[in-house]
């Protein structure tokens, strides 16, 4: 029945969220797998046969991180809670999922809320300083987001660290001038899983103290930890060491890579140290001619 619903699609819903539900989902299903992305179509199909069931007697919803949610969720939800109001939060600079996340709140806003819906802007930052909210804004600026405007709280500047040879050390270095400065959560973040597993295993090597926090980890109390840029949303740092913010690696032609790299930069509380192969991320070289290197 469910792959009847996504061939047919045209027939229930939006010429252009129906392709994209097709585009997204036929193909896995041929091969008998489901995933969470299909939830949404799984809910639109089961509204329409049930109803809202018990989900009628809810008045308000509250959507958060919603940049990470497909179009069409938001219009399954609309159908299961025709009901509620909503009010939906989100940071669009901060979608890491491109295959099923949001680059623009107007079609959710027209497709999904056509009823009348406000978008609303809340463009300040309390986390980060000064100084680090201005170079995350190289990327947003790049994305053609707005900028963040962070508190009136200022650190040190980000410093940069070409990658000469090998990096263990220098990174090393940093994890103990963060712990002379007394901060209690430090983290290493990498691109990928394989990276990060990598400077782990070396820096325990050192005499390091470290957990690596991976898909399986189920708790972080503190400390020093190694995590992907990707796994870090969500979570802060007193200071944040990146791996390899190289143009090589996090590419400025490609929006996702962007999209993470703007996550793992936003991290920290007070201290933010980029390592970078070759050259930083085109958007941040403006760092560079600004002197903001930690050598």
């Amino acid at each position: 029945m469910y792959r009847r619903f996504l061939e047919q699609a045209d027939c229930y819903l939006p010429q252009e969220l129906a392709a994209s539900v097709r585009r997204h989902t036929l193909a896995p299903l041929r091969k008998r797998k489901v995933a969470q992305e299909d939830l949404p179509a799984l809910i639109y199909l089961k509204t329409r046969i049930f109803g809202a069931e018990d989900y009628a007697r809810y008045r308000h919803v509250v959507v958060d991180e919603a940049q990470d949610l497909g179009e069409f969720a938001f219009f399954a939800l609309q159908k299961l809670l025709s009901g509620s109001t909503f009010t939906v939060v989100g940071d669009l600079a901060q979608s890491i999922y491109g295959f099923h996340g949001i680059e623009s709140w107007e079609p959710v806003q027209k497709r999904s809320f056509s009823q009348g819906a406000e978008i609303c802007h809340m463009e300040k930052s309390y986390r980060t300083t000064v100084e680090i909210m201005e170079a995350a804004n190289l990327l947003t600026e790049s994305m053609g987001l707005p900028a963040a405007q962070p508190v009136i709280r200022h650190g040190d500047p980000v410093r940069l660290h070409p990658i000469l040879g090998d990096s263990v050390q220098a990174v090393a270095d940093c994890i103990r001038a963060d712990q002379a400065l007394g901060f209690g959560s430090i983290a290493v973040l990498g691109k990928t899983a394989v990276e990060t597993a990598r400077m782990h295993a070396a820096l325990v090597s050192l005499g390091i103290p470290i957990q690596l926090i991976d898909d399986e980890a189920d708790s972080y109390s503190g400390g020093v930890c190694a995590m992907t840029g990707y796994l870090s949303k969500g979570l802060e740092f007193d200071g944040v060491i990146l791996l390899d913010a190289g143009e090589p690696v996090y590419r400025s032609d490609r929006r996702l890579d962007l999209h993470l790299l703007y996550v793992a930069m936003t991290r920290p509380l007070h201290r933010l140290d980029i390592f970078y192969s070759e050259k930083p991320c085109a958007p941040l070289c403006a760092l560079l001619e600004q002197g903001a290197s930690g050598r």
